[in-house]
């Protein structure tokens, strides 16, 4: 159907950070990047803790907006070559 994929984003039907395939190397990842994060804070004291926590939360504010900024590029640019394609050609 013609236009469909801008219906389902108009309707809030197409979300693309909720798309998470079934990766066992990620979630293997996470679950190791937890563990080190609980025994780190097991050794800290309330102020180490603290900074911990105060570093990870900009961290994931940081990866977050980076992760949107590439999105909108990668979004703008393959619109732009869309743009191209269906363009008609320039004579010199």
């Amino acid at each position: 159907m013609r236009n469909d994929i801008l219906k389902q984003l108009y309707w809030g039907k197409l979300v693309p950070w909720e798309f998470r395939p079934d990766d066992s190397e990620l979630t293997e990842l996470s679950g190791s990047i937890d563990a080190d994060i609980t025994a780190l804070k097991s050794d800290l004291s309330a102020e180490e803790r603290e900074i911990l926590e105060r570093l990870l939360s900009n961290l994931s504010a940081l990866e977050s907006k980076q992760i949107c900024q590439g999105y909108v590029n990668g979004f703008k640019h393959g619109s732009l070559m869309m743009l191209e394609v269906i363009s008609p050609d320039k004579q010199p």
